[in-house]
């Protein structure tokens, strides 16, 4: 476990904003010597043990090799596909995001698409701002939330939270992860084409790494439930 005393130096490579009314911001800026990687000399460099990183800005191998005490990468915000994990895994350095603070927004934001995509809301809006209605008649039928089949791809923070709010539509859910969860009470599938197979609506709540990059190839959305197929990326954590 990494532990900052006071008085470390964090070098960020991005500016850090401080903004009014955020606890624990004053605290942090007067225990910490928080210096911008632009503006560290090579001794500043050289001590450095965090390297806080605001937003997906990159961090590479050339970017930690300037700095020999670095002990912990910290991320504020969700994913680690912009750091190069390799040279993290070579130093024995810790990396971290802020994932868990964005899940229940997240949630939010993959249920109101799954709404907007099966009622076809913003085509329908489309359809009457256009004048449409008036000329062409009433906008087709779209297909209800309730009731639907929904397969959820990773069950942690995001998709969690997606289970339960979509559970509360009256959906069936059902996940896949890299192993069963034993305090879910939602169906377990133990490949992703298996949950294509018995999912309308497929939600992907995992990290976007290389083994996740492009699991939904081909197979799976043809797999996917006939009579909506539809397929969300949620989450990058």
């Amino acid at each position: 476990m990494f532990w900052a005393s006071a008085g470390t130096t964090v070098v960020a490579r991005e500016p850090v904003i401080a903004a009014a009314g955020v606890p624990g911001a004053a605290a942090l800026a007067g225990r910490y010597r928080f210096v911008l990687a632009a503006d560290a000399d090579a001794a500043t460099s050289a001590e450095a043990r965090v390297l806080l990183v605001p937003g997906l800005a990159p961090v590479t191998a050339q970017h930690l090799a300037r700095l020999p005490a670095l002990e912990l990468v910290a991320g504020t915000s969700v994913g680690v596909d912009h750091v190069d994990l390799d040279t993290c895994r070579s130093r024995g350095l810790s990396v971290t995001n802020a994932g868990p603070a964005f899940a229940v927004d997240s949630a939010d934001y993959a249920v109101g698409l799954v709404v907007a995509v099966l009622r076809r809301v913003a085509a329908a809006d489309a359809y009457v701002r256009r004048g449409r209605w008036a000329a062409d008649g009433d906008y087709p039928l779209a297909t209800k939330v309730s009731g639907k089949r929904v397969g959820i791809v990773g069950l942690g923070n995001i998709g969690s939270r997606v289970a339960r709010r979509l559970a509360a539509f009256g959906c069936a859910v059902s996940y896949h992860s890299r192993s069963p969860k034993p305090s879910s009470p939602y169906t377990f599938v133990p490949t992703l084409l298996d949950l294509a197979v018995g999912s309308d609506v497929l939600v992907l709540s995992c990290a976007l790494t290389d083994e996740t990059k492009h699991m939904v190839n081909r197979e799976v959305m043809e797999a996917l439930g006939k009579s909506v197929g539809a397929a969300w990326w949620t989450s990058r954590s």
